[in-house]
């Protein structure tokens, strides 16, 4: 699987950085992701895999700045999942969104779940939760991309496949309205 050009580099790189100072057994190269017991990644290390991804990528795809988790689905004290509520906390809001424009979309969700939650017929909900299904309706129907992803590279994909689309009507005109700005 590719991640970019310069993936490997910036891999050793960064571990180049990190082991500074670390202990003469610490692996250089470390695994993408955590596995569990069954061997398959769980949502949080395929997640963080995928983040990693991204970082690799910033300067190929500089919209990737504008990604950003929404950390909705801990488990948290009751006093502190009250506060979040008043704050405007939502249930089954998808853990990932890039607000780039493309095409006809204002951005793009990402829901992510572990391996094992994958659909087995097609019938299957993939392990969305009746307000995840909600929440995809009504982002769908608000002009938005959404995607339900099993693996980082899943993700990926659904990123880099969005950010190939055309730019939206609505940024070329913005960006136009922009350069008129700074020409007066």
């Amino acid at each position: 699987m590719s991640y970019g050009t310069r993936d490997a580099e910036g891999l050793n790189r960064l571990a180049q950085i990190a082991a500074r100072g670390r202990s003469a057994n610490w692996n250089p190269n470390p695994p993408i992701r955590e596995q569990n017991r069954t061997g398959e990644g769980s949502e949080h290390s395929e997640q963080a895999a995928f983040m990693k991804i991204v970082g690799l990528n910033l300067t190929r795809y500089p919209d990737l700045k504008n990604l950003f988790a929404i950390p909705n689905g801990e488990k948290r004290h009751p006093a502190v999942a009250n506060r979040l509520k008043l704050e405007g906390v939502k249930s089954g809001v998808p853990d990932l969104f890039l607000a780039a424009m493309r095409s006809i979309y204002g951005g793009i969700w990402i829901e992510m779940k572990a391996p094992s939650e994958r659909p087995k017929t097609e019938r299957s909900r993939g392990g969305l939760s009746d307000a995840q299904g909600d929440w995809r309706i009504r982002l769908l129907e608000a002009g938005y991309r959404h995607a339900v992803c099993y693996t980082a590279e899943e993700a990926w994909r659904e990123i880099e496949t969005y950010l190939h689309l055309e730019e939206s009507i609505c940024k070329t005109f913005k960006r136009r309205e922009m350069s008129d700005e700074h020409r007066s």
